[in-house]
């Protein structure tokens, strides 16, 4: 994010500008009234005392070429510079204003700009003191020449019209310097909020998985975020156009642009062999000039992964509230099998009856545990099981639950003592399903692979089921 330290220097660098430019200002004002008594004689300026009008020039020029130094290495503080500047543009104009024969030589008037540029630079008090000074400096004139004859004639009121107007200029400025001075903290804040929103927006674009491209009607790339750039296989780091960062996208592009349906069907872009893409254009900016067009670039072998796993998921819901809906039933089994159990008069064929309810019953509350355990996604209990004693064990329950001969099946171990590690439920319910479903069927692990391996199944005659 920015923050506001840069532009808030840039706002604090705005008044030694102002500075600046106003040195300019008096130096060439300086400057031409240098030229224009040495070229043409004290016919206007300094005709009542040529020298002393010479000597303030040439100092007040010496003096703004030492501020104009001082303003470029900001010291002293703005503010004593501003001071000092015009009280010396007070005496000055003043003193020249007296060599050219007092207020009717009209330089008076360029104590206005003088007024006005310290009422921009200073506080709103200090330049109504300023305003002050310069009144009181031409009154002091005027007083002069009066009571010691130096002009033909003086005018009190010219002068009093001027101070006057210099009171107005002073406070006209500061308002206006203020409300200026708002508006441009004001802009100043917005761009702060305009830069900050578009970093923003440029790594919320970054952090999408979509493809994101924003051009114009001119199909000019203006923004493109990384994953577009993958998917499209850009080497280049700033393409300018849609047309060099692919030609079927921007094919695509001038077909959708006459119509500019914004809730148009995905298009599918023929990009490599290797992906399959699809894009969808959407229009963005209600004024005609700032209209644009943003592509949404996707995979749709991710799409189609999203959706699967979308499905699995609903899958898996659907199935952990089967499980947990036969869950009760399956109890009020197992507990009516209990109670039968307890009957005093059952014979043997009744009791290896309940005995069976009661071990399916086990059988499938595991099964049922497994499957919302799944769906909570539980850590699996994991365990070493010797291979050779696990089997045989599972052997012996599966022929009892299913009536079959004790040596059903032959089982065979290489290495004897092979063992794995894993959930005894979840091998439990594979080799359940295995044996179910193919009941005739030869049946082989590979121990060093580590899966499964289960043959088309084919019914000989009687072959012994043998594990290897």
């Amino acid at each position: 994010m920015l923050s506001p330290s840069g532009d808030a220097a840039n706002l604090n660098a705005s008044p030694w500008k102002t500075l600046r430019l106003l040195n300019v200002y008096r130096l060439a004002l300086a400057v031409l009234f240098m030229a224009v008594i040495v070229i043409s004689g004290p016919n206007v300026l300094g005709q009542h005392n040529a020298f002393l009008f010479i000597a303030i020039n040439a100092l007040y020029i010496l003096f703004l070429l030492s501020s104009g130094v001082s303003g470029r290495y900001r010291w002293p503080a703005l503010k004593l510079q501003v001071y000092a500047q015009a009280l010396i543009d007070i005496v000055a104009i003043t003193l020249l204003m007296h060599a050219s024969g007092g207020i009717g030589s009209g330089l008076g008037v360029l104590m206005i700009a003088a007024v006005a540029a310290a009422s921009v630079l200073a506080p709103g008090r200090a330049a109504l003191v300023v305003a002050a000074l310069a009144s009181l400096s031409l009154l002091g004139a005027e007083v002069h020449a009066d009571l010691f004859g130096g002009y033909r004639a003086t005018s009190y009121t010219q002068t009093g019209l001027l101070g006057a107007s210099l009171f107005a200029t002073a406070w006209l400025t500061v308002a206006l310097s203020r409300r200026a001075h708002t508006s441009e903290a004001l802009a100043v804040r917005r761009g702060i909020d305009l830069a900050n929103l578009a970093e923003l927006n440029g790594l919320i674009v970054n952090r999408m998985q979509s493809g994101i491209i924003v051009v114009d009607d001119t199909a000019e790339i203006r923004l493109m975020n990384s994953a577009a750039r993958a998917l499209l296989n850009c080497a280049d780091e700033n393409p300018r156009g849609l047309k060099e960062l692919s030609y079927p996208l921007y094919r695509l592009f001038l077909e959708w642009l006459p119509g500019r349906e914004t809730n148009a069907p995905p298009q599918k872009l023929e990009h490599d062999r290797a992906t399959t893409l699809q894009a969808r254009f959407a229009r963005v900016g209600a004024r005609r000039e700032d209209r644009g067009v943003v592509i949404n670039v996707d995979d749709t072998a991710e799409i189609n992964r999203q959706i699967q796993e979308t499905k699995l998921a609903s899958l898996s819901r659907l199935t952990a509230s089967i499980a947990h809906e036969i869950r009760n039933p399956l109890g009020a089994i197992s507990h009516a099998a209990q109670l039968l159990g307890e009957s005093p008069g059952m014979d043997r064929a009744d009791r290896r009856m309940v005995d069976m309810i009661r071990e399916q019953s086990k059988r499938m509350n595991a099964v049922i545990h497994d499957v919302l355990r799944l769906y909570r996604k539980d850590q699996p209990n994991a365990e070493v099981i010797v291979l050779q004693t696990w089997l045989e064990a599972f052997n012996a329950q599966f022929s009892r639950d299913h009536g079959l001969a004790p040596k059903w099946a032959a089982i065979s171990i290489t290495p004897p003592d092979t063992a794995i590690k894993m959930d005894a439920n979840h091998i439990c319910i594979r080799c359940s399903g295995i044996c179910t479903k193919t009941p005739s069927n030869t049946v082989a692990t590979n121990t060093s692979a580590r899966r499964w391996r289960s043959p088309a199944a084919v019914r000989p005659a009687a072959p012994p089921r043998t594990w290897t």
